[in-house]
């Protein structure tokens, strides 16, 4: 709602001057604007343009000050825009550079100046509905200003930090949880060869066209029953997840189909197939390049927030485009077969604390150096490439 019509420019600071003491975010830096505005109004109060910038300083003021504490903290960049913006015409009126003090040199996205409003969020009585409620539209804001605060924050344990990381994981399961919007493909795809590239007793690779975009791989997703409730949630956060990940080391996943054999997951063909068959046929190639790709790949993974893994690294799941490069595959599809089918691990390439004991794990542990030594090694002499 706008805020009611005023006279004078001096008027205008005043009323701004009081919004400003509602507002739920960035108030010291808007209190700081109107200062120095008010100490300059007298020599442009009767500028056009000089009213002109004061009375949307006052509309803006007035609006934030409306704002609840979470419309303050989703609007918080919107906000900090607008006032450099302000800002910056005033400057200009005065010919020289907002002087300003040590609370606006600061970068006005700070997380710094998010956390007192998220506090306050925190502290009423509803504050993990108020998270909880928000549309959809919003969450993804939601998600990225709380990463901003948790990475601004003291990495040590603290209530707080508890309380931020519990909130995005609360949003992000939210989201993969919503009604899934997964791409359809299966009008667009016609089966080509339904000889498995590759196979196992959990699912198997066929390979399709589609329409108009060329050949792609057909991950089928044996004897899995969508129409189980448990696993079609598991279908809805993995199919989601593996939509929002893109990273030049990830097979892209393009969409589902439905196949005589099963629900598929569709990906891009890979020409060279595997890095197994890719080494095995060319002898000189690059494998550290290779093995490089992908371990580019799992660390964009872990990067995630939460960190995911992939639990199956092997050279039947790093691929090799036309150009070459690696792609890691398969990722995290360990949780998705163990939810709908059991237990499901690679046994030789499972990471080793699901089946030791944290205490097992620290007596036989060892350092960087020599996991790497034991890993090329086994890479090269054991055939890593099954």
């Amino acid at each position: 709602m706008a805020a009611p019509p005023i006279g004078s420019s001096t008027e205008l600071l005043q009323e701004a001057q009081s919004f400003v003491s509602h507002m739920g975010i960035h108030q010291e830096l808007c209190r700081e604007l109107v200062s120095y505005a008010m100490k300059r109004d007298a020599q442009f109060c009767r500028l056009p343009e000089w009213i002109e910038t004061m009375r949307d300083l006052r509309n803006s003021t007035y609006e934030w000050s409306e704002l609840s504490d979470i419309g303050s903290f989703l609007k918080c960049d919107m906000i900090s825009g607008k006032i450099a913006s302000i800002r910056a015409v005033v400057s200009n009126f005065y010919g020289t550079p907002f002087d300003s003090r040590k609370s606006m040199s600061k970068t006005l996205s700070d997380a710094n100046a998010l956390i007192p409003t998220l506090l306050s969020i925190y502290r009423g009585p509803d504050a993990l509905q108020v998270f909880d409620s928000l549309p959809s539209a919003h969450r993804d804001t939601a998600v990225s200003l709380l990463k901003r605060i948790l990475s601004a924050i003291s990495s040590e344990a603290s209530p707080f930090r508890d309380m931020v990381a519990s909130t995005i994981l609360q949003l992000q399961r939210k989201e993969v949880d919503a009604a899934l919007d997964v791409p359809d493909l299966t009008p667009q795809i016609t089966i080509v060869d339904s000889t498995p590239l590759q196979t196992d007793k959990f699912s198997m690779v066929i390979v399709g066209r589609r329409l108009n975009h060329g050949a792609v791989m057909l991950k089928v997703l044996k004897s899995i029953k969508v129409t189980d409730s448990k696993t079609h949630r598991a279908l809805q956060r993995d199919f989601k997840l593996r939509l929002s990940l893109a990273h030049p080391h990830l097979l892209p996943f393009l969409g589902i189909c439905s196949t005589e054999f099963g629900l598929a997951m569709v990906s891009p063909y890979t020409t060279h197939g595997n890095a197994s068959q890719y080494l095995s046929s060319r002898p000189d190639a690059n494998a550290i390049a290779i093995l490089a790709g992908a371990a580019q790949g799992l660390n964009y993974l872990h990067s995630y927030w939460p960190a995911l893994t992939h639990g199956d690294v092997r050279g039947i799941n790093i691929l090799v485009s036309a150009k070459g490069d690696s792609l890691l595959a398969d990722h995290g599809l360990y949780r998705l077969l163990s939810t709908a089918k059991g237990d499901y691990h690679a046994v030789r390439w499972a990471a080793p604390e699901i089946f030791c004991t944290e205490e097992e794990l620290q007596n036989n542990i060892s350092s960087p150096q020599e996991e790497m030594t034991h890993w090329w090694r086994d890479s090269t002499t054991d055939s890593v490439y099954p």
